[in-house]
């Protein structure tokens, strides 16, 4: 059920990304994964020979496939857990506040947005409500609308802020995530 009025100055605006809408985004991480994997598998086997070239007796051997192990697992929890955690947006007083895997969140201070624009953009199959927000410096990122809450309250909360906010005119055949954010399309 969509929200229907701007929350009063001082109460923050918050809502998670749908989660369909950074896939396109982790297609690209997926393939940049294996090849980590794929090159650690490859560099233990080499270090495994190596070491048993040398010396076949030693314990080198299960060192370096616990360590290879590890960083295999690592790479694939940091990775499942991309997907997993949608991203946090929290318009403030003073910002917009995008939280995501990393410790620190990416803040956009109102003094440093040129504009804003929300429209509709095309990941896949499905259609998201995007805040595309321009920095001063030419800088963009694109955000996902949450269906629970609508563009209108989005826009009054900007506005109530001092930002300016467009409207985004993306073409029926929709763009990708990445076109978006470059400027590009």
């Amino acid at each position: 059920m969509p929200s229907h009025g701007a929350p009063p100055i001082g109460t923050p605006l918050t809502w998670s990304e749908p989660r369909g809408f950074r896939r396109s985004s982790l297609q690209a991480s997926r393939k940049s994964v294996l090849r980590i994997i794929v090159v650690t598998a490859c560099a233990t086997g080499i270090f495994i020979g190596i070491a048993n070239w040398f010396d076949p007796a030693t314990q080198l051997t299960w060192k370096l496939l616990i360590a290879g192990g590890g960083i295999v697992v690592v790479c694939l929890v940091l990775w499942v857990g991309a997907c997993l955690v949608p991203f946090t947006v929290r318009i403030t007083d003073k910002a917009i506040v995008v939280a995501d895997v990393s410790e620190t969140a990416t803040v956009y201070r109102f003094a440093a947005i040129a504009r804003c624009e929300i429209g509709s953009m095309r990941v896949g199959s499905e259609r998201y409500s995007v805040l595309v927000i321009e920095g001063t410096k030419g800088d963009r990122e694109v955000l996902a609308i949450s269906p629970t809450v609508s563009e209108e309250v989005v826009r009054m909360t900007l506005e109530q802020r001092g930002v300016t906010v467009g409207t985004r005119c993306d073409s029926p055949g929709g763009r990708n995530v990445e076109d978006a954010v470059n400027g590009r399309g």
